[in-house]
């Protein structure tokens, strides 16, 4: 993706022509077929495969470890659903977000719609982490300092207003709990919006949340915000592979470790479960990261989009400075705010998460 983006001189995947498009969907066919995978054509076979392959997902080596670290029953098995299609990528008129229905750092219960989503993707690229998120209200993006002056609020007002009203009508006239909703729009008006699924949201008091003392030093290291989803101040040392997890353990076992990826996918919960803080540069709050990061218990900062990450070479850029593993940083899973170096942690606040 990252070659052909270079080679055309586009910024985001939806800016490639329909012929660029085939191009590198064929590459991709290439690159698979050479690693020995075989590619059925007949698409019912293609269905048949697929659904047998989420079947034998429940079995995989990360599905284990995570099932052992949240204590769930492998007895349960998985299920699929075979359902129409909703496309989001259609054109820049059409996309896909996932939405609280109401803000998962306020007290308030009242509805107040908050989530992540993006025009001309369908939803897996949303939860994937892989790709940069934009906010759903005005106040979501003021509050979390965005870039980007673009919400689903003021993009796509008509969208926006309709999820205001299902949240409404299942929170108040319904009597649901308050939800976890993902969505897909084929166009810009509340008839090209579909609702995927929804569930209960999981609210979830945490212990305390550690601040960092302000100061001078605090604010000269500062070097941005990104999405703070779970736990609240952490200094230690940057890592990007086991490796580097595995050296610090046994140099240095009391030290806090920070992973730094460009992401996070669902096989790497073996990994995570393994350092203390992640940072990653895309994804937004309610990606794969952000979601698993809390019920692991760890301190997360993702969407650090500022954030360069060069993982096989073991560091990262940020405005021209450079991460290396081994280096202390210190991240604020409440806010976002994201410094160099180590720094004082002060007095616990108290705050209640729901996930």
């Amino acid at each position: 993706m990252k070659s052909y983006k270079s080679r055309y001189a586009v910024a985001k995947k939806f800016q490639f022509n329909p012929e660029q498009m085939k191009k590198l969907a064929l590459s991709y066919k290439e690159a698979i077929v050479k690693r020995g995978i075989r590619i059925l054509d007949n698409p019912y076979r293609q269905l048949q495969h697929a659904i047998l392959d989420v079947f034998a997902s429940w079995n995989s080596e990360q599905a284990r470890i995570y099932r052992h670290q949240m204590h769930l029953s492998d007895e349960w098995g998985t299920a699929v659903i075979v359902q129409a299609m909703v496309f989001g990528n259609l054109n820049e008129h059409s996309g896909s977000g996932v939405i609280f229905t109401r803000d998962p750092k306020g007290a308030s219960q009242d509805v107040a719609i908050n989530g992540d989503f993006i025009f001309c993707v369908q939803g897996d690229d949303i939860v994937s982490g892989l790709v940069e998120t934009f906010p759903i209200s005005e106040k979501q993006r003021i509050a979390e300092k965005r870039e980007s002056l673009i919400s689903l609020e003021t993009k796509f007002p008509e969208i926006y207003n309709e999820l205001v009203r299902i949240a409404e009508l299942l929170v108040y006239e319904k009597g649901f709990n308050q939800q976890e909703i993902e969505f897909t729009f084929e166009n810009d008006t509340k008839r090209g919006l579909y609702i995927l699924q929804t569930r209960d949201m999981v609210q979830r008091e945490t212990d305390k949340v550690r601040t960092f003392v302000g100061g001078g030093d605090l604010e000269r290291s500062f070097l941005g915000i990104g999405i703070g989803v779970s736990g609240g101040a952490i200094s230690g040392r940057a890592v990007y592979s086991e490796k580097e997890i595995e050296h610090f353990r046994e140099k240095e076992p009391e030290t806090a470790l920070i992973l730094i990826r460009p992401d996070t996918v669902p096989d790497d919960v073996g990994i995570i479960l393994k350092a203390d803080g992640i940072l990653t540069a895309r994804g937004g709050g309610t990606s794969h990261a952000a979601v698993t990061i809390p019920q692991l218990n760890k301190v997360g900062v993702v969407g650090f989009n500022k954030l360069h990450v060069y993982e096989s070479q073991g560091y990262s850029k940020v405005d021209g400075k450079t991460i290396r593993g081994g280096d202390f940083i210190s991240i604020d899973g409440w806010s976002g705010a994201v410094y160099m170096g180590k720094h004082e942690i002060g007095a616990d606040e108290s705050y209640k998460i729901v996930l």
